[in-house]
């Protein structure tokens, strides 16, 4: 299976009229790609100015390029399956085009969360001085985070069998077609959720018995706290409704 582009053979992507509600969705996807891309480009200045580079930079940069080829596969797929069109506007369209860039976005996705969430990992492990215990926590998280990384790295390349069934809708009715449930996604994104919690929660068993001044304590603490803005859910597992060729011209 030769994993090629795949374009429609209708109306080039650049060429779709973009409505209100899918500007949004483009918006949002390059607008914060690009503030972390800064804020990244910021950090790296700071690090290599003062020498501190260490493998916690490595892995926020592994994260910050597979975000940087995440934007094209999904500025596709909003494109190509009309995303924020409403359904009585939404012309006939063979949806597999837009399939093939949404599997393609599930592969660059996955790594992302695990690379951010072992890069903290490794930050906190390099602050030195914890206690046995908190080292063991990072740790275990660590391997965990790893070894969930690469199963479901795994499941996302696999999660249909043939493969070619993430996109083509004719093998997904196939009965000899195998894929997921969607319940794997719910069960997965919890499992992921509740590892970020415990991320978050390490910064305060480590500082709170840290002898510092409280104000300087608070604004430490403060500052882990802006990661309970990240959650991290897997994308969505299923296309939204669409209107293949054939259905739409009977």
């Amino acid at each position: 299976m030769a994993l090629l582009p795949r374009h429609p053979e209708g109306p080039n992507p650049l060429s779709i009229p973009t409505p209100p509600l899918q500007r949004t969705a483009l918006f949002v996807i390059f607008f914060f790609t690009a503030l972390a891309f800064v804020v990244y480009c910021l950090r790296a200045w700071a690090r290599i100015r003062t020498r501190q580079w260490g493998i916690d930079d490595y892995l926020v940069t592994g994260a910050m390029v597979f975000s940087l080829m995440m934007i094209g596969p999904f500025y596709m797929y909003i494109k190509l399956n009309y995303f924020g069109w409403h359904e009585a506007d939404v012309p006939p369209f063979d949806p597999a085009p837009g399939l093939w860039w949404f599997y393609l976005a599930q592969l660059f996705y996955n790594p992302i969360l695990a690379l951010v969430k072992a890069s903290v990992l490794c930050f906190l492990l390099r602050l030195g001085g914890q206690k046995p215990g908190v080292k063991f926590a990072i740790h275990f998280l660590n391997a965990f985070n790893a070894l969930q990384a690469i199963a479901i790295f795994l499941v996302a390349i696999f999660q249909c069998l043939p493969i070619e069934a993430n996109w083509d809708t004719a093998l997904q009715a196939d009965p000899n077609t195998r894929c997921i449930n969607h319940a794997f996604h719910v069960i997965i994104s919890s499992i992921t959720i509740l590892t970020d919690f415990l991320v978050i929660l390490l910064p305060f068993w480590i500082f709170l018995g840290l002898n510092m001044k409280r104000a300087t304590k608070v604004a430490v603490l403060g500052i882990f706290m802006l990661g309970l803005g990240y959650v991290s859910p897997a994308p969505p597992s299923s296309p939204p409704p669409y209107y293949p060729l054939e259905t739409a011209a009977s």
